[in-house]
């Protein structure tokens, strides 16, 4: 019945942002479903951006471990981080980012051998979050890509004649 009323509550709403007049408060007047649906996805970009924030601290410390593996074991003391960010990814219903994180929890234990793992786990889930920053679904085809490579991971090479045949 309110439709005329709400979209106009809602343009003001946007052209105050545009005009960066905003506090980013949804307005008066806006019905409780409309706020608490924006209220949803302000905090799914908040917690995104934190999540991305620790994720690139994280990056940065396994690139230093990369780089110079004969640094005293730096990534065990990630763990603390990745289970934030694992908690986080759970609460907000992203089960396939928050069990890459969890994968990238156990790998961390031996490092020397799956770093690449780790950085690729970390990668799709900053590619899967980037969207939700901007209000936007998140990006899942990056966590399912990881997922499908993860678990070929100790598949046997196949042979380079088959390899030929198969690029032909």
């Amino acid at each position: 019945d309110d439709l005329e009323v709400q979209i106009v509550i809602m343009g003001g709403w946007l052209l105050d942002a545009v005009n960066r007049k905003s506090n980013g408060e949804p307005p008066a007047g806006l019905r409780p479903d409309l706020t608490e649906r924006i209220g949803a996805l302000q905090l799914r970009a908040q917690v995104a951006r934190e999540v991305l924030a620790n994720l690139q601290h994280i990056e940065g410390v396994v690139d230093a471990f990369a780089r110079d593996a004969a640094k005293p074991p730096t990534l065990p003391e990630l763990q603390p981080y990745l289970r934030q960010m694992r908690g986080a990814l759970a609460v907000l219903g992203f089960p396939g980012a928050a069990e890459a994180i969890s994968v990238c929890e156990k790998l961390i234990l031996e490092p020397d051998d799956n770093v690449d793992w780790i950085a690729e786990a970390l990668s799709s889930v900053a590619f899967f979050l980037e969207p939700c920053r901007h209000g936007r679904n998140p990006q899942e085809e990056a966590i399912a890509l990881f997922f499908r490579r993860y678990h070929k991971r100790n598949a046997p090479a196949a042979p380079a004649a088959l390899t030929a045949q198969l690029a032909a």
